[in-house]
């Protein structure tokens, strides 16, 4: 069965997997076509479409997708193809791999990020756990850290605000 919402664009997205808000669900969830998540997931997630975590909702685990959609909270990995954002209010907790990475104001990220060209391999393997302490490089623009909000990345000659 196939489900449609409209995205913060106006524009419809199709979702053939749909874990709703009353929902916890643990294991490995394979889809074809994109998956939303509005309850709970623990396991790993792989999707050749888009994947949402919606306000309600909360993934502890590795996520692979097209584009991922951050609007609750990911504690772990995300390797996004194409495009990754996490919505005000979103939270994510692990490493980022994407070639595009929108943050709005007032989003928590605690990892490090990999921008990707199109051609290259996802930076992250399945047996990495999420970051949950200080960069080496915290000079490095996409290496945000510390549960600090997002504002702005970091420029290259300054220091992270990490004790």
């Amino acid at each position: 069965m196939r489900f449609t919402a409209k995205n913060g664009n106006g524009k419809s997205q199709s979702f053939y997997t749909i874990i709703g808000p009353e929902v916890f669900f643990e294991g490995t969830l394979t889809s074809q076509g994109a998956v939303r998540i509005d309850g709970r997931f623990k396991g790993r997630i792989e999707s050749e479409g888009a994947m949402l975590i919606g306000k309600t909702g909360k993934v502890e685990g590795d996520v692979v997708a097209q584009s991922v959609l951050v609007a609750g909270e990911l504690i772990g990995n995300a390797t996004a193809k194409k495009h990754l954002e996490i919505r005000e209010n979103g939270k994510l907790y692990g490493d980022i791999s994407t070639e595009q990475l929108v943050m709005e104001p007032g989003v928590v990220f605690e990892g490090k990020c990999h921008m990707n060209s199109h051609n290259s391999a996802p930076a992250f393997s399945e047996t990495d756990s999420p970051s949950g302490t200080e960069s080496e490089n915290p000079t490095t623009p996409t290496d945000l850290h510390c549960g600090k909000s997002f504002q702005r990345p970091l420029q290259s000659s300054e220091k992270s605000a990490c004790p």
